[in-house]
């Protein structure tokens, strides 16, 4: 998996992109671009997901707290430790998450 300083290395280059998904549900938890790449310069890796990788694609889960300290969570493709894609950005559901960093007991990965 590519580590934090590579994805952010990245992004301050050249930047990253949003799916369609990754805008609406931005949009519908008043999470702009400036706060998505805030989150991915200022964030942490919390999660993982081997299981949803392709070839020369990797999948993780970073948290960051905005400077209004609002708690997000941005979801990432890395491809080929080239580019940076949203897959999605939201504000965690507390009741799904502890401290907005660890899941719940028994509150899995949706499926």
């Amino acid at each position: 998996m590519a580590d934090i300083e590579t994805i952010q290395l990245i992004v301050q280059e050249k930047g990253f992109r949003l799916t369609g998904h990754a805008s609406i549900e931005a949009v519908k938890h008043g999470v702009s671009p400036a706060d998505i790449r805030y989150a991915i310069l200022q964030g942490k890796i919390i999660e993982e997901y081997p299981e949803r990788e392709y070839p020369g694609i990797e999948t993780c889960l970073i948290y960051a707290k905005l400077p209004t300290k609002i708690p997000v969570h941005i979801v990432i493709d890395v491809i080929e430790e080239k580019s940076v894609v949203v897959v999605t950005a939201y504000v965690p559901d507390r009741k799904r998450w502890i401290a907005s960093q660890r899941r719940q007991p028994g509150k899995g990965k949706r499926k």
